[in-house]
């Protein structure tokens, strides 16, 4: 890919949750697993793979993905 920012895969132990704010959270928080855009100004698209078993490597077919467009506004 590109401009990708993983180099591998990456196995959270943590949980997604809506926090006590109504806001998406990572318990416990967890810097590795939070993306911060480096140009707001750019399109970006961001594509997550998730496996149910850890895969063999990162070219493995997934078992679901999310694809995130990220528009800037104007």
């Amino acid at each position: 890919m590109g401009n990708s920012v993983m180099t591998g895969i990456y196995s959270p132990t943590e949980f997604f949750h809506v926090g006590r704010k109504g806001k998406n959270n990572i318990s416990p928080n967890d810097a590795k697993a939070k993306l911060k855009l480096k140009d707001p100004n750019a399109k970006t698209t961001i594509y997550v793979k998730l496996w149910r078993k850890k895969p063999v490597n990162a070219n493995a077919p997934e078992d679901f993905s999310y694809v995130i467009d990220v528009a800037p506004r104007g």
